[in-house]
C-alpha cells in the first residue's frame, strides 16, 4: 500500500510542479537547478515521512555550509541518492548511469537538477562526462558518485572503481566520504518500500593535496579506507 501511495504523490507533485519548473527554465542553470532542487527535498521529504523510514546521522557537521565536495558514497539501495538529498540543503549534482534515464519520473526529476549520465561501455562519453564534472566542481557546485558502480547488497563494500577518483585531482576539490548503511532494508529487499531504520555517517574531508596524493589509484584506495571505516562504525 505505501509504494502505492508513493507512486501516486510522485506522479501527482511532478504534476502540479509542472509550471514552475517551467518558470525555473527562464533562469540561469544554476538557479534553476537550484530551485528544481528544493522542490525535490520538499518531495522526498514526504516520502520518507509516509514510509516511516528513520534515518540517523553521524558526522553531519562535517558537513560546512557554503562548501563543495566531491562526494564519494557506498551504494546499497535505489534509495541512496534521495537519502542523500534529503541529507544536503545545498544542491548535489549526480553522476549515474544512462539506465536511470529510462526510469519514469525519478529521470525526470535528475535531470531537472542537472544530473550527468554516463554510458559506461562508451569510453568517449564517460571521459566528457568526467570533464563536465570537473567544470562543476570548478565552479562550486558539490558532485555525488557511487564509484562502486552498482549495488552491493551484502554486508560489505564493493571494488571502488579509480575513475571517479579523476574528478577530484583533476578539479582540486576535496573528498567527503559518506558510508550509507541499511539502506537496501527500505527497499531491495522486497521490492517495496517498507519502513526501515538506515544509518549515515559522515567523515571528515579528504584532501588529497595535504596527503602528497598525485594518482587517482591512491585517493581511491585512501578513500575506500575511510568508507569501510564508517560503514562498519
Amino acid at each position: 500500500m505505501k509504494t502505492i501511495i508513493i507512486a501516486l504523490l510522485t506522479i501527482i507533485y511532478t504534476f502540479f510542479t509542472w509550471p514552475l519548473r517551467i518558470i525555473n527554465r527562464k533562469k540561469s542553470r544554476e538557479e534553476r537547478e537550484a530551485a528544481n532542487y528544493k522542490l525535490l527535498r520538499v518531495l522526498i521529504k514526504m516520502v520518507i515521512s509516509i514510509t516511516g523510514i528513520k534515518i540517523s546521522i553521524d558526522g553531519k557537521e562535517n558537513i560546512k555550509k557554503d562548501t563543495n565536495y566531491l562526494i564519494i558514497a557506498n551504494h546499497k539501495s535505489d534509495l541512496d541518492s534521495l537519502i542523500l538529498i534529503w541529507l544536503f540543503e545545498e544542491p548535489l549534482i549526480f553522476i549515474g548511469k544512462e539506465e536511470l534515464k529510462k526510469t519514469p519520473f525519478i529521470s525526470t526529476w535528475f535531470k531537472e537538477i542537472g544530473s550527468l549520465f554516463i554510458e559506461r561501455d562508451n569510453i568517449r562519453q564517460s571521459a566528457k562526462v568526467i570533464l563536465e564534472g570537473v567544470e562543476i566542481l570548478k565552479g562550486g557546485k558539490s558532485i555525488v558518485i557511487f564509484p562502486e558502480g552498482k549495488r552491493i547488497m551484502e554486508d560489505r563494500l564493493g571494488e571502488f572503481k579509480n575513475g571517479s577518483f579523476k574528478l577530484a585531482i583533476k578539479s582540486k576539490v576535496a573528498v567527503l566520504p559518506v558510508a550509507i548503511v541499511d539502506s537496501y532494508k527500505a527497499f531491495e529487499e522486497s521490492k517495496r518500500i517498507k519502513s526501515a531504520n538506515i544509518k549515515i555517517n559522515v567523515g571528515e574531508k579528504i584532501d588529497y593535496k595535504e596527503l602528497g596524493y598525485t594518482k587517482t589509484s591512491e585517493l581511491c584506495e585512501h578513500t575506500k579506507l575511510v568508507v569501510e571505516r564508517l560503514y562498519r562504525n
